[in-house]
């Protein structure tokens, strides 16, 4: 009995073996049936040889140019009048659409693609993450979703967006074998809760990175890291809203992104008023500025060394940059002009009045400074309102005021504003177009950067100092990449715990972050001892 359940069970097992793709019975050496055995035949994973596909990203420019996508769906009434606001504006934008949603909304994705707006490819259904499916999936995703997109609209998509996913090579390539052209990765992220009035349009355009690809998300809240790295709750709708929804949900998502026009439309006034012209994304690489398209690789010991991560305290215990030397007399900086915020006035205010007494203390040393002037706001359009240092009574854009002022060499230090605002990589791109501007407009001028010193450990504004630690550190990294003198004057007014010394600062009861004449007077000596002209 034994040995028929065996008997019956094995046959059982084989039956279901063969009815498995990629499998066969294969016969023993001797070819008789009794000892036939079971053998898997493996399918063995697709591969792609084909080209990847092209990726659009953000440049750095020096011209006001940016390029605009949407992406998601969220009812008929809202993308009908989000349509009549790009029509009327008339300007090259790309509209990705999942194949879901266009399945489900077909008349009014054919009037965003008779209106002549593109239709771009956003997937099956707007799904996160692409980079994480097998090769045989993500090629089934681009496909399925072209061929369905092509049943909508007539036409097969030539551009894609991979929602919160990262664009590896074997994205690319899966996109390329399913007919796109090319992928977009937008730098900003916007959505219907972006904006809660113009004015807040104004100030997010004031600040935009130049030769940025914005998006806006339809339907969507935004993932933490499209904040620009801030920590967020994730609450929402899914992507594209489920078809077939009832009459009051579709009345309950309507009334959630009713602030999806005004959003749009506040954002294309403040491009027009800003001076910004839009741009299709492939277009963008036409404005791009070579100036930092070499930097120097740096070692894996130097990279280490840069990782804010691997000091127990906000500071590195040692100078970075430019190291010490015999000091220099102050006749040597003329001509040496110092562009910062607030902090650097202090050090300004205290030479000028220490040339009350002593008319050539510190040489020809200048100061174009202002409260809360950066990196950034120094790029802003110049305006009555803008923070703009005057020069002899008159706002100048900051290339142009180093050149009325005779500069030989410029020490720029980002401000405390920029760290407040900013991430990293925004920073630095900022940095880029700033220093590129300077030396268009003032061949052989020297450029340094300074570090920016710390506050008192009981100050609770921001940025903290862990904060400015980590900025420092990324500045100095574009320093080393691109040969630019690196002045540490962090290093020069801490304690040795990332702090600035109260003995050192004017007002530790308030900012906690400006200088007495102490601590202007140490940030002077210390660049008579390390810059190097």
């Amino acid at each position: 009995m034994r040995q028929v359940v065996r008997a019956t069970a094995f046959l059982i097992l084989c039956a279901v073996l063969l009815t498995l793709d990629g499998c066969s019975l294969a016969p023993s050496a001797d070819n008789t049936e009794a000892t036939q055995t079971v053998r898997l035949i493996a399918t063995p994973a697709p591969t792609l040889t084909n080209d990847p596909a092209e990726l659009y990203t953000g440049i750095l420019t020096e011209q006001r140019v940016v390029s605009l996508v949407l992406e998601g769906y969220t009812e008929d009434v809202s993308m009908l009048a989000v349509l009549d606001v790009l029509k009327k504006w008339k300007i090259p934008c790309v509209f990705f659409i999942s194949a879901v949603a266009a399945n489900e909304h077909p008349d009014v994705v054919r009037s965003i693609a008779t209106a002549g707006i593109r239709i771009g490819n956003y997937g099956i259904n707007g799904a996160k993450n692409i980079q994480e499916l097998n090769l045989e999936d993500m090629i089934h995703q681009f496909r399925r979703s072209q061929e369905l997109m092509k049943e909508t609209t007539g036409k097969l998509p030539e551009l894609f967006r991979c929602n919160g996913s990262v664009y590896t090579k074997e994205v690319l390539q899966a996109a390329s074998y399913a007919s796109l052209r090319a992928g977009v990765a937008p730098s900003v992220f916007l959505n219907h809760s972006s904006f809660s009035a113009r004015e807040s349009a104004r100030q997010f355009v004031q600040k935009l990175t130049r030769g940025s690809i914005i998006t806006i998300k339809l339907g969507q809240v935004l993932d933490g890291l499209e904040y620009d790295g801030a920590k967020i709750s994730m609450e929402g709708l899914a992507i594209d809203p489920s078809p077939f929804l009832s009459d009051d949900m579709e009345d309950l998502i309507r009334l959630r992104y009713a602030n999806i026009v005004p959003v749009i439309t506040w954002l294309l006034e403040e491009l027009q008023s800003e001076g910004y012209k839009i741009v299709r994304p492939e277009d963008l690489s036409s404005y791009r500025i070579t100036m930092f398209d070499t930097p120097l690789e740096l070692d894996e010991d130097t990279l280490a060394m840069l990782d804010p991560n691997s000091y127990p305290y906000p500071a590195t215990g040692v100078p970075l940059g430019e190291q010490e030397h015999k000091t220099l007399p102050q006749s040597t900086f003329e001509s040496v002009v110092l562009v910062g915020d607030s902090v650097t006035a202090g050090v300004g205010d205290y030479v000028a009045w220490r040339r009350q007494n002593e008319p050539e203390f510190f040489g020809g040393v200048q100061f174009l400074t202002s409260p809360n002037f950066g990196i950034v706001s120094a790029l802003a359009k110049v305006t009555t309102d803008s923070r703009h240092p005057l020069v002899d009574g008159v706002k100048l854009p900051v290339e142009n005021a180093l050149k009325q002022m005779n500069a030989k060499t410029v020490l720029l230090m980002p401000g405390l504003a920029d760290v407040r605002q900013y991430s990293t990589d925004k920073l630095i791109d900022n940095l880029k177009l700033l220093i590129y501007l300077i030396r268009k407009e003032n061949p052989g001028i020297r450029v340094c950067l300074q570090s920016i010193p710390p506050g008192v450990s009981k100050r609770y504004g921001e940025p903290s100092n862990l904060r400015i630690f980590q900025y420092n550190m990324a500045v100095y990294k574009f320093c080393l990449q691109y040969g630019i003198p690196y002045i540490d004057i962090a290093h020069a007014l801490g304690d040795g715990s990332g702090n600035l010394p109260e003995e050192l600062c004017v007002d530790p009861e308030t900012g906690g972050i400006h200088l007495n004449d102490e601590g202007c007077n140490r940030w002077l000596t210390y660049l008579q001892q390390h810059m190097t002209f």
